[in-house]
């Protein structure tokens, strides 16, 4: 895939709301904007009409182009006021677009948006290559509708449509020019929903969705280089590109109801904050998100109680290299979930007799390394079919493992190298784990029956194999992977 079409939609939003360049003089912006979407590959056509300093721009079209076919956005008008040393731009109250798409089957599928924005007001000051761009807008919203054809002959097709509206969105854009264009972003917005509804398909039944986030904070941080706009993406990181971005919000909700062969299903979420940040650069993809004081609770068919589930903290996020190259990248992966809790009807289903331990499980992965990327990764349909993964691991670290459930607790740390000139990289390393409460939570699932009594002793003597006690009902175990190839456990040779 090009930048050019990875881009398309983060180009589309600035089209909606402000230029990504600004001059003092309105004839100039427009021709700073005009260079810019031409630039990532789109087309701008618009009908000039001037008065004095003044510049009004009608019927304004930007192409965006797609593997489906080109989306197409109609602007009624811009208008570019002269404003002392600054440029005020004010638009039409509403735009259009038509989105081509490729449903599952390979048919074509058109969507039309209807975008709307009211009093949206952006100033424009700064020099041609220091420019800053501040931005106030009350309310805008956005609609998709989307009408695929029904599969069975006869059966209606129902609309998929989609609606995002945000309230109170304010901020300001920074864009500085040379060899290379670096765009600054900080904008806050009051509030965010969106609903959806609409069919999956002839058999999938009706959905419904719907959800809120208040108090949500922007930022966005993007350096392109001279050329890296017409590379593809992972050419314009070896260049140089660097893009980053994070978002954070304070309460958030979220709804979903189906009705399908299996029946109705309904589903609500809550969260009280909730972070995203990413980072794309010449290191690789870095993506992180967090969530507090998460609830979930979930009604299906299949089960004649409600489920419900509560979460102190949820983190995911991983790291990974995508420039190729003879130099050793980072990249991770951490997932925490902590303080997990279930209600008693789902402890019932196993447990009718509360043998186990009703406490908070949390689980806990974080893992960091090196690695070096030995091959293109542009077309994933020729990763998936090589024979030999397009990335070598150089090293490996369980930074933290964590594992608390029904009374036990499993932790552990280790690190290991890899040696890459075999067919199977070989690693050199150990890792030390320790297991609290062991064999009371073996006690516990033989009284509920989920192990049979029989199998007790078995169960015993394998655990003894990789683990030595090293206090009351605490287990600690040494895994090793030794030069030789073999696998130790506890200095005793496993393989």
């Amino acid at each position: 895939m090009s930048l050019k079409k990875s881009l398309i939609t983060s180009t589309a939003l600035a089209a909606f709301a402000l230029p990504a360049y600004a001059d003092i003089s309105p004839d100039q912006v427009w021709t700073m904007m005009q260079d810019y979407y031409t630039d990532a590959g789109l087309t701008v056509t618009a009908d000039r009409v001037e008065s004095g300093k003044d510049l009004t721009l009608r019927d304004v079209t930007i192409i965006f182009p797609n593997d489906s076919g080109d989306t197409v956005l109609t602007i009624p008008e811009i208008q570019l006021e002269a404003d002392g040393d600054e440029v005020t731009m004010t638009m039409a109250e509403t735009m259009t677009a038509t989105i081509p798409t490729t449903a599952m089957d390979g048919t074509g599928v058109t969507s039309d948006m209807t975008l709307t924005q009211k009093d949206l007001v952006a100033q424009i000051s700064g020099d041609p290559d220091d420019m800053v761009i501040d931005f106030d807008l009350p309310e805008m919203t956005a609609e998709l509708t989307t009408t695929e054809a029904p599969a069975t002959e006869g059966a209606v097709a129902i609309p998929v449509v989609m609606r995002l509206a945000m309230e109170n969105m304010r901020g300001s854009e920074t864009v500085k020019t040379g060899a290379a264009t670096a765009v600054t972003s900080d904008f806050e917005i009051a509030k965010v929903s969106y609903t959806a509804t609409g069919s999956g398909g002839d058999e999938a039944g009706t959905f419904t969705s719907s959800g809120e986030m208040a108090d949500v904070a922007v930022k966005f941080d993007m350096n392109m280089p001279e050329g890296a706009a017409a590379a593809n993406l992972i050419d314009a990181l070896g260049m140089g590109l660097r893009i980053s971005g994070e978002l954070k919000s304070g309460t958030s909700i979220g709804s979903n109801e189906a009705d399908g062969p299996m029946g109705p299903m309904k589903t609500t979420s809550k969260a009280d904050m909730g972070a995203l940040s990413f980072a794309l650069d010449q290191d690789g993809a870095r993506i992180n998100s967090t969530s507090a004081g998460v609830a979930v609770d979930a009604e299906m068919p299949m089960l004649p109680f409600p489920i419900h589930a509560e979460m102190s903290r949820m983190v995911g996020g991983f790291d990974v290299p995508l420039v190729p190259g003879e130099e050793s990248r980072p990249f991770g992966l951490e997932v925490r979930l902590e303080d997990l809790v279930v209600n008693d009807e789902v402890w019932a289903m196993f447990d009718p007799t509360a043998h186990l331990p009703r406490s908070p499980a949390t689980v806990i992965l974080d893992l960091e390394g090196t690695a070096k990327v030995t091959g293109k990764l542009e077309n994933p349909e020729e990763v998936m079919a090589s024979e030999k993964p397009p990335f070598e691991v150089e090293s490996l670290s369980l930074k933290e493992l964590q594992v608390k459930l029904m009374g036990a607790d499993l932790t552990g740390k280790g690190a290991a190298t890899f040696d890459n000139s075999t067919p199977v990289p070989m690693p050199t390393g150990a890792v030390d784990l320790r297991l609290e409460g062991g064999n009371t939570l073996i006690d516990n699932l033989v009284a509920t029956g989920l192990i049979p009594s029989d199998q007790l002793m078995g169960i015993r003597m394998m655990l003894g194999l990789f683990a030595v006690p090293a206090g009351d009902d605490v287990m600690t175990s040494k895994i090793e992977m030794r030069d030789d190839g073999g696998v130790y456990a506890n200095g005793q040779r496993l393989r």
